[in-house]
This record gives structure tokens, sequence and C-alpha cells, in this order.
């Protein structure tokens, strides 16, 4: 199987500041139809924010999320690998991590984000060219 860079083309990458409201966070996930977008600050990878971060401050703290920023919601922990790495082993990570999104970073900026699913679909039919 081949690195991850090819796999990069064919996704778009979704990014937000940590300024907006989580109000705005949630609209844009939605017109987008993801569940993760990942927090940038002059170019720089600062977290992620995904759909179950909110659900949980909705949910404990019962706060309008018009009121709520996203730097509360922002997990800055993030998981990522280089553009380099093959395919497999960014489908390895995200199991063990038990993550379903994964940054790609090449010297040092941002280039793209790879959901576990497309993951397991490039493994998938890689397979299937060698069988």
């Amino acid at each position: 199987m081949g690195k991850i860079d090819h796999l990069l083309r064919e996704y778009s990458l979704d990014v937000i500041s940590q300024g907006i409201s989580v109000f705005d966070m949630t609209k844009l996930m939605a017109d987008k139809g993801v569940g993760a977008l990942l927090v940038l600050e002059a170019g720089k990878l600062v977290g992620v924010t995904r759909e179950g971060d909110y659900v949980r401050m909705v949910n404990l703290t019962r706060r309008p999320v018009q009121e709520a920023q996203i730097r509360e919601l922002i997990d800055q922990n993030v998981i990522y690998m280089p553009l380099e790495q093959i395919v497999e082993r960014c489908l390895e990570l995200t199991q063990e991590k038990q993550i379903r999104h994964l940054p790609i970073i090449a010297d040092g900026y941002l280039i793209g984000i790879i959901s576990m699913g497309n993951l397991a679909s490039a493994v998938i039919l890689g397979q299937e060219d060698q069988i």
C-alpha cells in the first residue's frame, strides 16, 4: 500500500479559528457534513473540535451555544501523522488511539485530514488489487 499523500487529494480540509462561536461551528459542520473540524491559528494546528465535544457541552452545562466559543471545546492533544506515512500505519494509529479523524502534517504545516473510514477503504481496495 502507498503513502498517505495520494488520499489527501480526494478530501477537503475543514478548519476554523478558535474565535468563532460553537453555534457557527455546528452550522459549519452541518453544512459540510463533517463530524470534526481542525482549529488553526496563524496557520498552526492548535487543536481539534468534534461534534461529540459539542454534545457533551450542551448536555453538561445547559449553556446556549450562541454564547460559547470554540476555545472552550478544543482538544489540544491532537494526534497526527506526517505526509510520508503509509496508509496502513495511519489506520493502525486511528484504531489504537480510537480516533476517527487524523490530521496530516508536512514541514510543520497542516495539509489535510483523513477519516478512519477513508483509510479503511483504501486498505481494502489495496488488498483487492493484490488478490
